[in-house]
C-alpha cells in the first residue's frame, strides 16, 4: 500500500535518518579525545534531535490516504516492535478501511444489497 501510494520513500528515510542520527549520537565517543566538549555536546544533542524529529514526521506523515490512519503509529501500537517494520513494508491494504491505493475499498455484493434494503 505504502508504494502504491507513494510513500514508500518516507520509510526509507526515516531509516537512512535513524541511522544517521544514531551515528553521529554514538560516533562522538571515539573523538571524545579529539574534539573539544562543546563540539561533542553539540553532537550528542544534533543526534537525538534528528531522530526524535524524523520519528515525529515519520508518525504523522505516513497515512491511509482514504481514512487517515496513522499506519505508523498502528504499526508500532498493534502489529509490535518486532515486526512493525516489516508488516508496513509489505502492507497491501488498510486495516482500518481496506483501501488498496487510497481509494475507497469496493463493497462486495452483499454490503450492498444491506445497504439498499435499508434505504
Amino acid at each position: 500500500m505504502l508504494k502504491a501510494t507513494n510513500q514508500l520513500w518516507k520509510l526509507y528515510v526515516f531509516v537512512v535518518s535513524m541511522a544517521f542520527g544514531a551515528g553521529v549520537t554514538l560516533f562522538q565517543s571515539f573523538l571524545y579525545r579529539v574534539l573539544e566538549k562543546e563540539t561533542i555536546t553539540t553532537l550528542v544533542i544534533g543526534g537525538m534531535m534528528l531522530m526524535i524529529g524524523v520519528f515525529v514526521w515519520t508518525y504523522a506523515s505516513i497515512t491511509c490516504p482514504n481514512c487517515n490512519l496513522k499506519l505508523f503509529r498502528y504499526s508500532i501500537l498493534k502489529v509490535g516492535l518486532g515486526t512493525w517494520f516489516t508488516w508496513l513494508v509489505n502492507l497491501e491494504k488498510c486495516p482500518e478501511c481496506g483501501s488498496r491505493d487510497g481509494l475507497p475499498a469496493p463493497v462486495n455484493k452483499r454490503e450492498r444489497l444491506k445497504t439498499k434494503r435499508l434505504k
